[in-house]
Order: structure tokens, then C-alpha cells, then sequence
């Protein structure tokens, strides 16, 4: 009985014929490719994705030591042709779908593919050297040239030249509406010692409150918005346990694009942990643009507004749905609330479009990436969101910050969401809200996608471990 074994740095490619001898790769190993970001893989990240990918890894955690086994598995919410890198810890590069054993990567919408296959006797094995590593995940509307030529169905994994991921980087840059991706982190270390200690689960809050923008052309400044994000910041500082090195609060001219898409990608998922809580509060301006893709119903994807929106660069400088959901993969294993106010400077907001939306991309990303999410939404899709000018912030912060201050502890996200919408209507007939404003109603809304109650304040609101 023969045992065929090949060692890429980082990954040890296992192939049992069901012996004991051995044949190490010397000379022919592949030459690496340099990728030189923080995050492996942050170039070919696309900013707009038409459509989402799922990828990820057999441990939940992403921690791995040597000699471990990995596999990985993936997704695409639309037909597509596929490739999978693995960015490995010494900045090499490895393309490792398709493969001698799975030569088809075009795939169907909704297929889950497995690497290696069940049937397959290959095996992936952690190897030195160690570090921060990821599984990236590259879907294509058409077959990728750059890729295609490195003639990777001839065997289990091919390196990926430095100069052919700067080339793709480009491509994906020029048409963002074609491509579409996703990517696990991983941590790699030696075997043996001791593992790391558990961390008991915490909770985390990013509040948005766009108050100001720097265009006038898309509204009036709302100084509600930063009055609500900093109410429901004292909130979570003061009920939910978090210490200040748990919050991140976005308001002014700090609420810029490039800053939402940092605390979402790179603050958050490096502070939490699979098993934490991701609290999003926003309040601001919403509105739509047409859609890169067929993938929403109406030819519309709604945005939310930042502070340096530019009419000229509204896709790259307002926040999609389809751009907050890829930025919510982010997050695997977390779970994830969603708190929306949408709203624009005459007194009324406006949330009608984006409710739907949010709502919808909870559910792709629950079906995509099995994510717990729930969303709470000021009003159903097709109603007005409306709060009284001579308040200092939105009803929905409001609501909140009370029913975590006066319902018996714990609190979760649904009894909350439950007392906002009970104390509500009164707050709106008191102020005579709605009036004037043909059919006026609301409703809020929530879309719970989380397997269990979400803790909002816990018994004791001592911070978090």
C-alpha cells in the first residue's frame, strides 16, 4: 500500500491509496506568489457583488494547528464559474478548485460543493508556515482566462503567480458586475501545547448617524441622526455590558464610506469572534440607483447615505444593500441586529424601499451563508417612518434605550422590538404624526433569522468578560 503526500507551505495535500510509505515534492513545488495586504486576498475583494458567494471551513472558529485536517465548501446564489485560492501564511498563493478530481467548476445556483468531494480519498493537512491564512472563493459570469491558463484540472493545486492575482485584482476593479466572491480567514499554529483558552461570548455595536452630508443636492443635514446614534451608543455602553473598546460610533464628517466599510470589514471581525454579538445601529438618508445586476426584482438597489456621497461616485460613496450584505459576511458565526432608521431632513423617514430590502438581504445571507440575523426596520416596505421634530432622536433608539432600561433583565432584541411597537402609535397620535399624509401608517418590522433569543441587556450589565 503506497501513501502519495505533497507539502505546499502551509498545506500538507494528503492522498491515501491505503499505505504507510511516502514520497515528499522537493524541487517541483510550486514557486510562490507575493500578496502583500494585511488581510490575504483584500485586492481581489469586490466592493459592488452582483450576486453573493459563500465560502468556508470545516472549524467554526477558523483556528487550525498542524496536522489538522481542513476542508472547505462553498455556494453561489447564482450559476457560475468558480475558482477557490487559498492565500496561504508565507504571502503564496494556491488555486485549488477546480482540480484533477473536479474538473467542472461551472456551478449550479444554490449547489454546495465540497473540497475535497465526499467520495475522495484526498485530504488537506495544516502545515508550516503559520499564520493568518484564507479560503477565497472567485465566481465569474464568464470563465476566467487568467485562471483557466494555469491548467489547474491537470492537478490538486497549482500556485498562482504574483503577477496573474495583480492582473485579476484589475479585471475585477474594471467589471465589478461580473464577479462575485467571498473568503474565510483562518489561523494556523503548530501542534501540540496548549490551546488557546476559551473566551466567553460578547457583544460589539457599531452606531451610524449620518447627520451631515457633504452634498446639499441629497438633502438637508439631520441632526437626528447623530442625536440617535449617540443615544443608542450610551445604551449599549450603559444596559448591554459593553465597554467603550466595544462600541464604535460614526457621526459627522467621521461617517464617511471608506469608514463604514472599515468598522464593517476589518474593526469588527477583528475584535469579534464567532459566538459574539454584532449590534449595526443606522440612521440617516436613504435612497436607490439602478441595480448592476437582474438580481432585484425592480432594477433598484436601495443605498444608504454617508457623508461624502458624491452624485458622480453614488455606488462608490453610498452603501448599497447588496454592498452591506457582502459586508455582513464578514461576520461567520456571529449574530448579527440589524437597528434601521432611515430618513431624510423634511421630518419623515423614509424607509419604505429600504425596509424591504434589508429584510430580503437578511434572507439571502441566512441562505447563502446560514447567518443569524434579525433586522428591525422603523416601517413595513410600502409605509412612512415619521418622528417628531421636537424630539432630540428617532422613536426607534428611543423605544429601545427605555425597554432596556425598564423591562426585567435579560432583555433580547425581540422583547425590545415588542415594547417599541406597543408604545409607538401612542407617540405618534400624540404628536399628530401622519397627519396630512394620505394613508399614513407604521408598523416597524422584524425579520428574525437568529436560532435563538438575542440578548440586548443582560441580567447584570457589568462589561463584558
Amino acid at each position: 500500500m503506497q501513501r502519495s503526500q505533497w507539502s505546499w507551505s502551509g498545506l500538507l495535500l494528503l492522498l491515501l491509496f491505503g499505505g504507510l510509505a511516502s514520497h515528499s515534492a522537493g524541487a517541483d513545488d510550486p514557486a510562490t506568489a507575493t500578496n502583500n495586504n494585511g488581510v490575504p486576498g483584500d485586492d481581489l475583494v469586490t466592493t459592488q457583488p452582483p450576486w453573493l458567494m459563500n465560502v468556508a471551513v470545516n472549524r467554526a472558529d477558523g483556528n487550525y494547528a498542524h496536522g489538522e485536517r481542513l476542508s472547505v465548501r462553498f455556494k453561489s446564489e447564482r450559476d457560475a464559474h468558480v475558482y477557490v485560492l487559498y492565500h496561504q501564511a508565507d504571502n503564496s498563493t494556491v488555486l485549488i478548485f477546480p482540480n484533477s478530481a473536479q474538473t467542472n467548476n461551472r456551478v449550479k445556483a444554490a449547489e454546495e460543493i465540497n473540497i475535497p468531494k465526499a467520495d475522495d480519498p484526498f485530504r488537506f493537512r495544516i502545515a508550516a508556515p503559520y499564520g493568518q491564512e484564507a479560503m477565497q472563493v472567485i465566481a465569474s459570469k464568464q470563465p476566467i482566462s487568467l485562471l483557466d491558463s494555469l491548467s489547474a484540472q491537470a492537478s490538486r493545486a497549482v500556485a498562482v503567480p504574483a503577477d496573474t492575482l495583480s492582473q485579476l485584482a484589475a479585471t475585477i476593479k474594471q467589471s465589478p458586475g461580473e464577479f462575485a466572491e467571498h473568503r474565510a480567514v483562518i489561523r494556523t499554529r503548530p501542534g501540540g501545547g496548549p490551546l488557546p483558552p476559551p473566551r466567553a461570548p460578547q457583544r460589539f455595536a457599531l452606531c451610524v448617524g449620518v447627520d451631515l452630508l457633504q452634498s446639499e443636492e441629497f438633502g438637508e443635514s439631520t441632526p437626528i441622526a447623530r442625536a440617535s446614534a449617540e443615544l443608542m451608543l450610551q445604551a449599549f455602553t450603559t444596559h448591554s455590558g459593553m465597554t467603550p473598546e466595544q462600541t464604535k460610533l460614526l457621526v459627522g464628517e467621521q461617517a464617511t464610506s471608506a469608514a463604514f466599510e472599515a468598522a464593517m470589514t476589518k474593526w469588527l471581525p477583528s475584535v469579534s469572534q464567532p459566538g459574539d454579538t454584532v449590534f449595526l445601529f443606522y440612521c440617516g438618508h436613504g435612497g436607490q440607483i439602478p441595480a448592476l445586476d437582474d438580481s432585484e426584482p425592480d432594477g433598484l438597489d436601495e443605498v444608504l447615505s454617508t457623508y461624502d456621497m458624491d452624485s458622480d461616485r453614488v455606488r462608490e460613496t453610498a452603501v448599497s444593500d447588496d454592498r452591506l450584505a457582502r459586508w455582513l459576511q464578514e461576520l461567520p458565526g456571529r449574530q448579527i441586529v440589524l437597528l434601521m432608521e432611515t430618513c431624510h431632513g423634511g421630518g419623515v423617514v423614509d424607509a419604505r424601499g429600504m425596509a424591504g430590502a434589508l429584510h430580503e438581504e437578511a434572507n439571502r445571507c441566512h441562505d447563502i451563508s446560514q447567518m443569524n440575523t434579525v433586522v428591525v426596520c422603523a416601517c413595513l416596505p410600502d409605509e412612512f417612518s415619521f418622528f417628531a421634530k421636537k424630539s432630540p432622536t428617532a422613536f426607534m433608539p428611543m423605544l429601545f434605550e427605555q425597554a432596556m432600561r425598564e423591562l426585567p433583565k435579560p432583555v433580547s432584541v425581540q422583547a425590545a422590538f415588542a415594547f417599541y411597537r406597543a408604545k409607538l402609535p401612542d407617540l405618534l397620535e400624540d404628536d399628530n404624526l401622519g397627519a396630512g399624509v394620505p394613508g399614513a401608517i407604521q408598523l416597524p418590522t422584524l425579520t428574525d433569522r437568529a436560532l435563538l433569543p438575542v440578548v440586548l441587556a443582560p441580567a447584570v450589565a457589568d462589561p463584558s468578560p
